[in-house]
């Protein structure tokens, strides 16, 4: 990606696996941004680093996402960054298909 806003010349480890799992999945460059932007929203709404956050924060967050009547492809982005946060593979499938 050449985009700065998921460039992988800048930021934390933590960014750049999730650049890197994305990257491998080959997802578009416009879900790449969302996914990092609902990471760094996420972060900002417990006023800590997304490396720190634990999975009942991003089960929480989501919930919150679904309460204000996010579409599933929103709700959907958040999980997923979830997975990279926990230092899971984004897609299960796509962690598969490594092995």
């Amino acid at each position: 990606m050449t985009d700065k806003a998921t460039s992988g010349a800048q930021g934390s480890p933590l960014r750049q696996r999730m650049i890197d799992q994305m990257r491998i999945v080959n997802l578009a460059e416009s879900t790449q941004r969302a996914h990092l932007f609902e990471v760094e929203r996420m972060a900002r709404h417990y006023g800590a680093s997304s490396a720190d956050l634990d999975g009942e924060q991003v089960r929480d967050w989501v919930l919150i996402l679904i309460d204000r009547g996010l579409s599933p492809s929103s709700t959907n982005a958040t999980a997923s960054t979830a997975c990279v946060i926990r230092r899971r593979p984004i897609f299960s499938s796509a962690a598969a298909t490594l092995r």
